[in-house]
Formats: structure tokens, sequence, C-alpha cells
């Protein structure tokens, strides 16, 4: 990969590998993508390229188990990666895990909507990831190289007439999964909610009608089917119906999950 004679010429030669009694190196490029290479790359004393030849032969030999090594690895991390989305997913904070040039490498759907509003973050035609945020876009950039500084990065921005903490931090587990699965950035979206969702919000989207919407607000405060149906004037079994339909029309079954659904999409107005 590098002359002999011009490799005796560099600092490192002289400074580090002569120091080690080494003379020659003896490489492999496991895998090119973007501005990024992955080489393995075993050092010698032997100067004379025919007796590195062997050497050569088994790098290029393992070269597809090498490969194999690092498609393991990343799906593994990917798999951790899912993980920790479905832990933001269930307490409604967005994330958007961000790889190499800026590419979109996984979302949670809450961060998906703030995708799609594009009021925050969006991503361009070429797949680039970007933040409407000048300092928030140089420090993501900062992250996926090498030097990685800074290692985390927080604002505030309006969005959609509340305001949003933007967090960004560059994910690290060890130095070898961080070595084979690349930098991997984490933007973390957390919008303000208010204290209950608004019910005309939930009747446009599930198409509720006016008695279902004043059935889900009393829910939402904390209200039970008789304590709503006494203040509405009506039997509970009335109301019994009425939620019925409410479950049909939100895909839910329980009370529990309708409240925890509607708070989750509409508590933040997303």
């Amino acid at each position: 990969m590098y002359p002999y004679d011009d490799l005796r010429k560099t600092e490192f030669y002289n400074d580090f590998m002569r120091g080690i009694g080494c003379e020659a190196g003896i490489g492999i490029t496991v895998l090119r993508e973007n501005c990024r290479s992955t080489i393995v790359t075993t050092m010698t004393s032997r100067a004379d390229p025919a007796a590195n030849m062997a050497a050569a032969h088994l790098l290029t030999q393992l070269h597809p188990h090498l490969r194999r090594v690092l498609s393991i690895t990343r799906n593994h991390l990917a798999e951790w990666q899912h993980e920790q989305l479905s832990i933001f997913q269930a307490v409604g904070i967005g994330i958007i895990l961000i790889g190499n040039n800026c590419t979109l490498k996984q979302t949670n759907e809450v961060a998906r909507v703030v995708l799609d509003k594009g009021q925050l973050c969006s991503v361009n035609p070429c797949g680039r990831f970007f933040l409407r945020h000048a300092g928030a876009n140089a420090a993501l950039l900062q992250m996926l190289s090498v030097a990685a500084e800074p290692k985390q990065f927080s604002y505030m921005a309006d969005y959609q007439g509340r305001s949003a903490k933007v967090t960004l931090t560059r994910l690290s587990r060890d130095k070898a999964t961080d070595f084979w699965g690349g930098p991997t950035v984490a933007v973390i979206i957390e919008v303000t909610k208010p204290l209950h969702p608004e019910p005309a919000v939930a009747s446009q989207r599930f198409n509720l009608t006016p008695a279902e919407a004043r059935l889900t607000g009393s829910l939402l405060e904390g209200k039970s089917l008789k304590e709503a149906a006494e203040g509405f004037g009506v039997a509970e079994g009335t109301t019994r119906q009425q939620l019925k339909s409410i479950f049909h029309k939100v895909g839910v079954s329980r009370q529990s999950e309708l409240i925890r659904m509607l708070t989750l999409m509409f508590g933040s107005s997303l």
C-alpha cells in the first residue's frame, strides 16, 4: 500500500516502527465507505516484499470473514439502538440516530412526526439530515468526525407554538463497537406538554361525535365513567356505549391505553 523506500523517510517509521523492531506493514482494506476506511494491518521485521507475501495471502483469505464480523457487529448495534428508541418512545420523547455523512440511521415514531413537520429538522433530497439551527449543525458535523468534539450540544427552539429542547449527544459503548459501527449521534427532541391533551384535537383526528369528545375530555381529567355520566346527566350505560365507540375509533381496548395514547399523541401537539 506504501512503497518501502517512501516509508523509511516518514516520521512514523523513524519514530515508532524502528523503535519496536518493525520494518514493514502488511494490510488489507476490509471496507471503504464515504470518507472512512476500515483497514487491518500487521507489522513485521521483514523488509523483503517477497518474504511478506504469505502474510498478504492470508489476509486476503480472511477478508470475507472480517467483512462478516463487521456486519454482525453493526447488526448487533442496530438491535441495541432499537431498544433505546423504544424506551424514548414510551415516554413521548423523539430520538433520531445519525450516522456517517449525516445519514439517517433510525428514528422512533415521535421523532418521525417532527421530521415530517420540517420545522426543527429535515432530510434533504440527497438523504442528508440537517437541523434548522446553524450552531447545532456545526456541532453535529464535529461529533461525526474523528475528533468528535463537542460530545454534547443543547438548545431551545420554538415548535408548533411550544418550546422544544433539542439535545445532540455522541453515543459510545466501547472502543471495538465504536470502531466497527462508526460514529453515531443521537438527536433527542423534548417538546413541552400541556397538563392535559385538548379533546378537540383528538375529536378531529378520530372523527369523534360531540358526546364522545365530551366523554374523552372527562376521562382525561381523571374522572370515572360514573362521575362523567352523573356530570352529563345521562345513564352510566350510555357512557359505556360511547366509550366502546371511542375504543373502536382510536384502536385501543382499555381505558388506560386510551389515556396513554392520547397523551403521547396530542399532549405535545406534535
